[in-house]
Parts: C-alpha cells; sequence; structure tokens
C-alpha cells in the first residue's frame, strides 16, 4: 500500500470518527515532510477534502473528508493528538 493510500485511508477513519487532522499530524504518523502535497493530489483524485485555519498566527489548518454530499460542517471535536 502507498503512502497516498494510507494516508487516504487515515482521512476517511478520522473524518468518520468526527476527527479533523492537521498537516503536521499527518507528517508525524506517516513519516513524511509533504502532507500538505499529498493532500492536493488525494483533492486532484477527487477526493472531497475540507480546510479551515484555525490559527491566524501561524496558518495551521484542520483537513478532514467532507464525503461525496459535499459536507461543509467542520467537525466540532478536539484535536486529540
Amino acid at each position: 500500500m502507498t503512502k497516498l493510500q494510507r494516508i487516504r485511508m487515515y482521512m476517511f477513519a478520522n473524518t468518520n470518527a468526527n476527527r479533523p487532522i492537521t498537516a503536521i499530524h499527518l507528517n508525524t504518523l506517516f513519516n513524511t515532510s509533504d502532507a500538505r502535497k499529498i493532500i492536493s493530489v488525494l483533492r486532484e483524485k477527487g477526493m472531497n477534502i475540507k480546510d479551515k485555519v484555525i490559527d491566524q498566527r501561524n496558518g495551521t489548518k484542520i483537513y478532514w473528508y467532507a464525503g461525496e454530499e459535499n459536507n461543509e460542517q467542520t467537525p466540532q471535536t478536539q484535536l486529540n493528538f
């Protein structure tokens, strides 16, 4: 399984559990430094990934899979890493 496939599965699983993720968290979990690039590739492949800036000072964003129905609702849970 490729890193892209693993991250895709992880995004599905965390969104289903209503847990948003950050690129920093993905980088740590998957031993990479290019999570934002991978998220861009997943979007290009049709995965409906939404984001929201949570820290204006450093531009930290949370990401979640919005599903097929274009769900714009931000997950309401705390970030627990």
